[in-house]
């Protein structure tokens, strides 16, 4: 299936030893996979292996760290330098942003 640049996708398996074994279906772009495949294979294991340990600690410890891609970072350096110019606006509360927003 193609979409945009996202041309794949996988299946990984998960194994519970109480449940049976489940198919996730990730879609992801042929670069991606194929750079986590080799770094996957470069420690000796499968991507199933990677993802299936990924998915655990998500789970144990729901958080992600997303990393901005370059038209996110420019929009964060022309909002702080906007700020640094006195032209953005900061406020101490939600209620005060919503309050602005709303005016």
């Amino acid at each position: 299936m193609h979409r945009g640049n996202c041309i794949c996708i996988y299946n990984v398996y998960t194994r519970n030893m109480t449940t049976k074994t489940a198919i996730l279906n990730v879609r992801t772009d042929a670069i991606t996979k194929l750079a986590a495949q080799r770094a996957a294979r470069s420690i000796g294991v499968s991507l199933s292996t990677v993802i299936n340990a990924q998915l655990r600690e998500f789970a144990a410890y729901p958080h992600i760290e997303l990393i901005p891609n370059a038209r996110t970072r420019h929009s964060i350096g022309a909002a702080k330098k906007e700020i640094k110019e006195g032209k953005g606006k900061s406020f101490n509360s939600v209620e005060k942003l919503l309050a602005d927003l709303h005016s």
